[in-house]
């Protein structure tokens, strides 16, 4: 028995080095292959955006309201309404569908009615669609909320036309009302 037991004790225990490096290769694969996931969900949804607002403008198009750049180039009056940037580069006037979050598609609003248009500010209400990134961005669905309250304020002067720099959005999501806020929009047309 002495001889067994001491043949016991200098045997490797199950978790080598060798194992643990496969283990750790394995994790790291299967992170890798998360994250792929990841990101694949993620362009998913901003190619459902986009498709979205371009199926879901009103009966012209869904650029009906946008100016085009001719537009753009006239020399504006004061009564010109305010416009808001979207994504896109385009400045438009009572946008019904358009992207907030511009670097991950991940924060949008669709099917918008503007019950005020002015020069300081914009209310409406709106479907809001948004990334809740529970429990983490990549793994979350867009979470869509319908009756949400939009408002674009703080407008800023660039060239001849004035754009609105912010976008507060007010919903209710399980009983909770949130506040979903963007500040210092660019002001700067592509076109």
């Amino acid at each position: 028995m002495v001889g067994s037991s001491s043949t016991q004790a200098q045997e490797k225990p199950f978790v080598t080095d060798d194992n643990q490096l496969l283990i750790r290769e394995a994790r790291r694969r299967q992170r890798r292959f998360r994250a792929g996931i990841g990101a694949l969900v993620v362009l998913i949804a901003i190619s459902i955006l986009v498709i979205g607002y371009h199926l879901g403008g009103s009966s012209a198009g869904p650029r009906s309201n946008a100016l085009t750049p001719a537009q753009n180039t006239k020399t504006l009056t004061h009564s010109s309404p305010t416009r808001f940037l979207q994504c896109n580069g385009v400045a438009a006037i009572r946008p019904k569908n358009f992207i907030i979050a511009c670097a991950d598609g991940n924060t949008a609003v669709q099917n918008t009615h503007w019950t005020t248009w002015s020069e300081s500010h914009a209310v409406g209400t709106t479907t809001f669609v948004v990334n809740l990134c529970v429990p983490y961005c990549a793994a979350s669905p867009l979470t869509t909320i319908h009756g949400a309250r939009i408002e674009l304020s703080r407008p800023v002067k660039h060239r001849n036309a004035t754009y609105f720099t912010s976008v507060d959005v007010l919903y209710t999501f399980k009983g909770k009302v949130h506040n979903y806020e963007v500040s210092n929009l660019p002001t700067h047309p592509l076109n």
